[in-house]
């Protein structure tokens, strides 16, 4: 922090580097800070929204690195298996896994890793009382720019219920009329061509047909995510192992589509049959799609956030290094952004901050990846680009800036930025110098008058 003449404080990053000329001097970099820790500020309370949402659900969350190691459970999941965060941490939390489902759980897990697929799996997991309870494991991969893996985010629901069901029907057929009136899933018994047999109340609620209108129809019939020929590769997958489980889309009776789990079972009775069971998955499926917004995207311009930009960017500069291919680095800064908030109000700038977003976004390359780091500050990363291609992405993206007119009451505001660019240079170039070489080269576009880009040639 440094204090002012008037004898206020403001936040400042200091980069300093000594040179051994004229006797020894000490170039020293300073920058105002202050909207930046604003912004991680905000940044925080977002990271907080996610931790809470996570908290929240009914689902037991958890997160994983490219490394297949489990880096963090949500409390619904610590409450469950009884053990702390640490002793879940990395392949610790398979110590609950039933020893009969273990190698199968780890060959699915291991697999989509490799794969880098999404996964679904049902295996027993042991809770703080000792009782194994089977839980339906749904995991979903995180992509960076130009594929790049970089773990998965993963969420688990408690599916005892429908197991015991299932393990009902196998051992008392008898009772199988007075078992699915009363559950609350979806059922169809099935023939080996997909023909509906009989279907309970539960799915007739859901899928908004009567139960006459559903035993004349195949399951194709309802299936929307797969088509025909997809169910019926499923169905021949049932008859061949005994089982298979999977997600899908239905289409109801008023031709909504609704997110759907599928588990299905083949029985040898009264000729051959299929017992499937489906659940209602759509609230879930948007849970899922909303924890993983929030774990990646800035709440105010919809870009991607600090966090998740840096994860990808070095590892895509890991990559280019390797590969001996160009990237490119720009920073982008808002001129008097400061003086926009004091005159016109936090809501006026956080208004430009999304107009900004908008316009780099519709200027950028398709592979380009546009990010804001805080408060007026924002980066863009250019795979696959020297220091003069990304000089022509950022002009036409600040020309296309500087084109809108943007009132504020009456009055019609300019908003022109400054932008320094930098490539890969050499081998042992780190991606944190890469990125100090950028901020350098947008201050030299400051200090020679603002609203415009330069291109980083020397780092002194």
């Amino acid at each position: 922090k440094h204090r002012r003449k008037d004898g206020s404080i403001f936040d400042v990053e200091v980069s300093a580097t000594f040179h051994n000329v004229s006797g020894g001097q000490i170039f020293a970099f300073i920058r105002d800070i202050t909207e930046r820790k604003v912004f991680e500020t905000k940044l925080q309370h977002s990271e907080e929204h996610f931790r809470f949402v996570s908290e929240s659900a009914n689902a037991m969350i958890w997160m994983s690195n490219q490394e297949k190691l489990c880096t963090w459970f949500n409390k619904v999941w610590l409450d469950f298996t009884g053990r702390t965060l640490e002793q879940e941490y990395g392949n610790g939390w398979a110590e609950g896994v039933h020893p009969d489902d273990l190698s199968r759980c780890w060959e699915i897990y291991a697999g989509s890793f490799d794969r880098r697929q999404p996964f679904s799996m049902e295996y027993r997991l042991k809770r703080y009382d000792g009782a194994y309870r089977w839980l339906l494991d749904i995991g979903k991969p995180f992509f960076g720019v130009s594929g790049d893996f970089e773990g998965y985010l993963g969420s688990c629901f408690d599916i005892t219920e429908r197991k015991i069901t299932e393990d009902v029907l196998r051992e008392n057929h008898e009772n199988l009329k007075s078992i699915l009136e009363t559950t609350m899933d979806g059922f169809w018994s099935a023939d080996e061509h997909g023909n509906l047999l009989d279907v309970n109340p539960a799915y007739c609620k859901m899928s908004g047909y009567t139960h006459e209108e559903l035993i004349s129809m195949r399951i194709s019939d309802l299936e929307e995510a797969m088509g025909i020929s997809g169910i019926e590769d499923r169905i021949r997958h049932s008859f061949r192992y005994g089982s298979d489980q999977f997600e899908t889309k239905h289409r109801r009776k008023n031709g909504s589509i609704w997110d759907v789990e599928v588990s299905i079972t083949y029985r040898d009775i009264l000729g051959g049959r299929l017992f499937v069971f489906m659940r209602d998955i759509t609230e879930r499926k948007r849970f899922q799609e909303e924890l993983q917004e929030i774990a990646t995207t800035d709440d105010l311009t919809g870009l991607i956030n600090r966090r998740h930009f840096l994860e990808l960017a070095q590892n895509e500069h890991r990559r280019a290094i390797r590969l001996h291919h160009d990237m490119a680095l720009a920073l982008v800064d808002i001129d008097h952004f400061k003086q926009i908030n004091d005159t016109h109000g936090h809501a006026a700038g956080d208004r430009v901050l999304q107009i900004l977003a908008k316009v780099f976004q519709k200027s950028i390359r398709e592979i380009d990846v546009f990010a804001r780091l805080g408060g007026d500050e924002f980066v863009l990363l250019l795979p696959g680009a020297n220091s003069e291609q990304a000089y022509e992405v950022v002009e036409r993206a600040r020309l296309a800036l500087a084109s809108q007119d943007i009132y504020f009451g009456d009055q019609l505001v300019s908003i022109t930025v400054s932008s320094g660019i930098a490539s890969i240079s050499v081998e042992e170039d780190t991606f944190e110098l890469l990125m100090n070489r950028a901020d350098h080269a947008m201050y030299k576009s400051k200090e020679s008058g603002r609203n415009r880009v330069t291109i980083e040639t020397d780092f002194l």
